[in-house]
């Protein structure tokens, strides 16, 4: 009985440690993706404004 409450404690455990480890990951690749939209935007509007100073 003892040792099937420590196994459980154990499962328990290791479960928010998996739990907490993937939420740090998604964050990380959340930010990831943020800074590449900001890049791609800054790009855009630079090549909206090189575009709209071309002579027509």
């Amino acid at each position: 009985m003892r040792k099937c409450v420590l196994l459980f404690i154990l499962l328990v455990f290791v479960l928010i440690i998996a739990s907490i480890t993937e939420n740090r990951d998604r964050a990380a690749a959340n930010e990831k993706v943020a800074m590449e939209i900001n890049d791609t935007e800054s790009l855009l509007q630079e090549s909206t404004a090189l575009s709209n100073d071309l002579p027509k």
